[in-house]
């Protein structure tokens, strides 16, 4: 866990600053115009749900496959990148084929509608590219347990660049095709920087490398791999990304339904900043569990799988406690509360799934790189169905938080159907004595904070959160976060604080 406690927690930094600076524009900058988040988040989760068909699987096979090509790394990665242009050439080719009969079909099934689908339909391609050429670079980066600086590049630059073409686009009153101009610059600026990043570090290195020789044995298991990674990634985006995309469809009123996607997204924020230290943690382990199961190391991968879950656990149950208790009086501070909070169980819904999906941490890398790789892909595939058919259902009877619920109840399906298997087959689980522990300590601190005085502490909504924020970070301090450290709970935490102790020598 050194590793991953290393790049892992600098990336949480630099994902908690970003936060920091989503924060600032979801509170003063998005609610100016709600419609134009809802664009950026509708047609960026409509570009990844088409991504899969262009990419075929291909990332997938670099991120299992490369521990073999440690001696031609330069040939597998010259082979994934031509292999992947021609892809994207016939995905380009074929999208335009069939993009109108496409959008016609969405609207008689009632899934499109609103016509969103067909009026920014025009700009998937061209995102699709960008997102995979970013993808790819990341990907490097993420093989040799390199996050930070990726971080920095995507997530930084994104929170500062959305929402100046957002106050761009209110107060210069930019036509939609102007500001999806500029929304795209956004790759621009980032490829070009992770390129450069890659290309220093040698973690691309396809020029001058000898030619890729993988025996027949080899080539039919990643031809095997391929074909249900490939589907693996149509289901998973299918489960992940839908809600957003949905919500932008299924509201008739086309401007409406862009708005009630901003709002939606904006509130989604708040519970991807439970999920910093686990997006962190999770792609450093990555590479490691994928190391681990192709050296047959179980007894490791189950030590990880442990460590991980008891980790995510602490840090979400934390983070889920302070901003389900202040949710309101964080909204508060914009002029624009009222369409905010109405999206206060959309939180609460989104939470829960991210706090079971932090429990069972690894789950699904454990099963993508064990020879159980196929009962995944049929995991996924109930996800995503069960996914469309609850967002159909729901969405028209309850709005976005319709969209919510679907995405809880597909989730944590999802993720139990997975914790099941791998207890049954690999006979390893996440869970031990210490999530008995912290699920305690966590009952007892939500029945505490439930039962501190509700209402505002300060007329002025400034003063108000920072009162009620001390006295919830407070009470989250003595009651969750002091209890685990002295009970030795997770060796992991308590060696990072333990570190940061040293270094302010308030610990010997």
């Amino acid at each position: 866990m050194g590793v991953i406690q290393r790049q892992g927690f600098k990336s949480s930094i630099i994902n908690y600053f970003s936060t920091f600076l989503g924060f600032f524009a979801t509170i003063y900058i998005y609610p100016l115009d709600f419609s134009a988040k809802g664009i950026i988040e509708y047609i960026t989760n409509l570009a990844i749900l088409f991504a899969p068909y262009a990419q075929l699987g291909l990332f997938a096979i670099y991120f299992k496959y490369h521990p073999k090509f440690t001696s031609n790394l330069g040939g597998f990665q010259k082979w994934v990148i031509r292999r992947v242009s021609l892809q994207l050439g016939i995905f380009i080719g074929i999208y335009f084929l069939f993009r109108v009969p496409l959008a016609d079909l969405l609207f008689d099934l009632q899934i499109d509608r609103n016509g969103n689908f067909l009026t920014y339909s025009f700009v998937i391609p061209v995102l699709v590219l960008f997102i995979s050429a970013q993808s790819f670079l990341v990907m490097l980066c993420d093989t040799n347990k390199r996050i930070v600086i990726p971080d920095i590049i995507r997530n930084v630059v994104q929170k500062i660049y959305f929402p100046s073409i957002v106050v761009a686009k209110v107060f210069f009153n930019l036509e939609v095709s102007t500001f999806i101009f500029l929304f795209l610059l956004y790759y621009f600026i980032t490829i070009p920087l992770l390129l450069i990043y890659t290309i220093k570090e040698k973690f691309l290195i396809p020029l001058n490398s000898e030619k890729l020789i993988i025996d027949k044995e080899l080539k039919t298991e990643i031809k095997s791999y391929n074909l249900f990674s490939i589907l693996n990634d149509i289901s998973s985006q299918l489960a992940t990304r839908l809600d957003a995309v949905m919500v932008g469809s299924m509201i008739v009123n086309p401007s409406i339904a862009m708005v009630q996607t901003g709002i939606y997204t904006s509130v989604m924020f708040m519970t991807n900043a439970m999920n910093i230290p686990a997006t962190s943690i999770l792609r450093v382990s990555n590479p490691l569990v994928a190391q681990h199961m192709a050296n047959n190391e179980l007894s490791e991968t189950s030590a990880l799988y442990k460590k991980t879950s008891i980790t995510l656990l602490i840090i979400g149950l934390a983070t889920f406690f302070v901003l389900w208790f202040t949710f309101t009086d964080i909204f508060s501070l914009t002029k624009y509360s009222e369409q905010m909070v109405i999206g206060k169980y959309v939180f609460l819904y989104l939470a829960i799934s991210k706090l079971f999906d932090m429990i069972t941490s690894i789950n699904s890398f454990i099963l993508i790189y064990s020879s159980h790789f196929r009962m995944n892909l049929v995991f996924v595939i109930v996800l995503g169905v069960l996914n469309i058919i609850l967002n159909i259902a729901l969405i028209p009877i309850y709005g976005m938080e319709g969209a919510a619920i679907a995405s809880l109840i597909s989730l944590v399906s999802f993720n139990f159907l997975k914790l099941f298997w791998i207890k049954v087959k690999l006979h390893i689980h996440p869970f031990s004595k210490e999530t008995l522990k912290v699920l305690t300590i966590g009952a007892f601190t939500f029945l505490v904070l439930f039962f501190l005085p509700a209402g505002k502490y300060a007329a002025n909504n400034y003063l108000n959160l920072g009162i009620k924020g001390m006295v919830i970070g407070g009470t989250v301090l003595l009651t969750f976060a002091l209890p685990i450290y002295f009970l030795n709970i997770s060796k992991e935490i308590n060696g990072l604080v333990n570190k940061f102790l040293n270094k302010i020598n308030l610990r010997k």
